[in-house]
């Protein structure tokens, strides 16, 4: 986590990133637990998170888990074709 924390605050104070996005290799599984949360409750002072975003396939999403994908895919009728994930509360869009 320290070594995230110090790469963030080298693309904001020497980059000026206003805004950083990650990809989380594999299926991001405990990205929420272990980065997500771990920053938004330890460096809420420094560091404003966006909802957590979730793109993913929605058949691919059923297979894996059947028993929520109904319940986190919402089809958004202007993205274009994309799904609308609500992971942490917020919507996000997603394929």
């Amino acid at each position: 986590m320290d070594n995230l924390v110090d790469q963030l605050r080298r693309l904001r104070d020497k980059s000026g990133a206003a805004f950083v996005m990650s990809d989380i290799p594999g299926c991001g599984v405990g990205a929420l637990d272990h980065v997500y949360h771990p920053l938004a409750k330890d460096h809420a002072d420094e560091f404003r998170l966006a909802p957590f975003t979730v793109i993913v396939d929605p058949e691919r999403l059923r297979m894996i888990m059947p028993e929520k994908a109904d319940e986190w895919v919402r089809i958004a009728p202007d993205a274009g074709g994309f799904s609308v994930l609500d992971v942490t509360g917020g919507y996000t869009i997603a394929r």
